[in-house]
């Protein structure tokens, strides 16, 4: 996104009116971000799920709600904020942390999974893993199974 369309004054010296791209995906982006993050909440809870990097293993796969398109649907909204905050707010410092924790979540990530896979609960990991994306859904998987 071209900043200089946010910085422009107006030629009587009045603040610059939001660009539409600006001012509509962004903030839809973010209202889906926190629908996705209240649905992987709402899904987990109970469920005895622990905070990333803990080593810690739940008793059982889940495979309900956002679990069952993604592995990790907690660490995609929030990889979702920082990317709609890094479009809403273009520099290079927020690139730049953006880039920072996209790359801390998929590193949890890749921690949990190694947990996983060395976890009572390995072989049924592995099956989900095959079926269901990390951070994007695998839907041809899917339609391949059900034939």
């Amino acid at each position: 996104m071209a900043q200089g369309r946010r910085k422009k004054k107006h030629d009587n010296g009045a603040a610059p009116r939001i660009h539409i791209l600006d001012g509509v995906p962004i903030p839809l982006l973010h209202d889906r971000r926190c629908k996705y993050l209240e649905w992987t909440r709402r899904t987990v809870i109970d469920r005895n799920f622990y905070v990333g990097l803990s080593g810690e293993v739940p008793g059982a796969l889940c495979e309900a709600g956002p679990y069952h398109y993604v592995r990790h649907p907690f660490y995609l909204s929030y990889m979702t904020a920082f990317v709609a905050a890094a479009v809403a707010f273009p520099s290079l410092i927020v690139s730049g942390v953006c880039a920072l924790n996209i790359g801390f979540f998929v590193y949890m990530a890749f921690d949990d999974e190694r947990v996983l896979l060395r976890s009572a609960i390995a072989a049924d990991y592995r099956n989900y893993g095959v079926r269901v994306g990390r951070f994007v859904p695998r839907f041809a998987a899917k339609r391949s199974q059900a034939k």
